[in-house]
C-alpha cells in the first residue's frame, strides 16, 4: 500500500466535479462541472490546512480524513500524482420516506508543492 501523506502536502485547485444524487436508490440528478470556480485546498505538512476554513487532516493509505468546525469528512484518494489529486466521497441521509445518497468525485491540480 502506497503512503500518500508527504505527496499530498501543498496547495491544490479544484478543476473538475462529478456529482450524482440518488433518492431511494434512483438517480435523481447528476452533473459534471469541468470549470468549478475558486475552490482551493491547502494541506500543510503538520496535518493542518485550509478548505473554506481551517482544518486538520490525516491520511492513512488512501483514506483521507478532514476535520473542521462542521464535523469530519472521510474521503478516498482515488489517484495522486505530482500534478493531480482525485478524491471521492459520499454523503448519506434519511427522512421518513426517502433515503438520499450523494456521490462525488473531485479532481484538483497542484498549484504549489510547498505549504
Amino acid at each position: 500500500m502506497k503512503k500518500f501523506s508527504a505527496d499530498i502536502v501543498g496547495q491544490w485547485q479544484l478543476t473538475r466535479v462529478v456529482y450524482q444524487h440518488k433518492e431511494n436508490g434512483v438517480v435523481a440528478e447528476q452533473a459534471v462541472d469541468n470549470s468549478p470556480e475558486g475552490n482551493t485546498v491547502i494541506f500543510n505538512a503538520d496535518g493542518t490546512g485550509v478548505y473554506d476554513e481551517r482544518m486538520t487532516w490525516t491520511l492513512s493509505g488512501d483514506q483521507l480524513v478532514i476535520t473542521d468546525d462542521y464535523g469530519t469528512d472521510r474521503l478516498k484518494v482515488e489517484s495522486l500524482s505530482a500534478d493531480e489529486l482525485e478524491l471521492s466521497g459520499a454523503d448519506h441521509y434519511e427522512e421518513p420516506d426517502i433515503v438520499f445518497d450523494d456521490l462525488y468525485r473531485d479532481t484538483y491540480r497542484r498549484v504549489s508543492a510547498i505549504a
